[in-house]
């Protein structure tokens, strides 16, 4: 999936454009054009960007 076409699909499915962001998390640098699979965490830990195993993971 291109990660253009994911970034619009999160936005729909969470109404983004009704909700005011007051507070941006960080740096956010943008990856390739095509997203393979995704990663998420609760926490900035290091733990989670070194060895994302033990963050959950999506496929």
């Amino acid at each position: 999936m291109k990660n253009s076409e994911l970034e619009q699909l999160i936005n729909d499915k969470l109404n983004s454009a009704a909700i005011s962001d007051f507070a941006p998390n960080g740096l956010q640098v943008e990856g390739r054009e095509t997203v393979h699979k995704i990663v998420t965490g609760v926490t900035a830990a290091r733990r989670c960007w070194m060895r994302p195993s033990v963050c959950r993971r999506m496929r």
